[in-house]
């Protein structure tokens, strides 16, 4: 049995997963995935805040990316966050 935020924590990962795959070029990133060993800068965390963004519906401040560089730990940062703006 899965709880409601098992479920929205898995669904955040599958959205940052894909945020990540379409920005980088990759076709696939597991939950140690690293922004800065990717290749990512500040730009395309600017991008990544706005992807995010209008995916998950929540304001993504491009500190949290750069504060939490790997998609396991920003993915749990952002699904922390969608459980508090409900």
């Amino acid at each position: 049995m899965t709880s409601d935020s098992e479920t929205r924590s898995a669904e955040v990962a599958t959205v940052v997963a894909s945020v990540w795959c379409e920005l980088f070029g990759v076709p696939r990133v597991d939950a140690d995935a690293d922004f800065f060993a990717l290749g990512g800068h500040s730009m395309l965390a600017v991008r990544m805040a706005a992807r995010l963004r209008s995916e998950l519906g929540l304001r993504v401040p491009v500190r949290t990316i750069l504060e939490n560089p790997t998609a396991g730990g920003l993915s749990r940062v952002l699904a922390e966050a969608t459980k508090d703006a409900m």
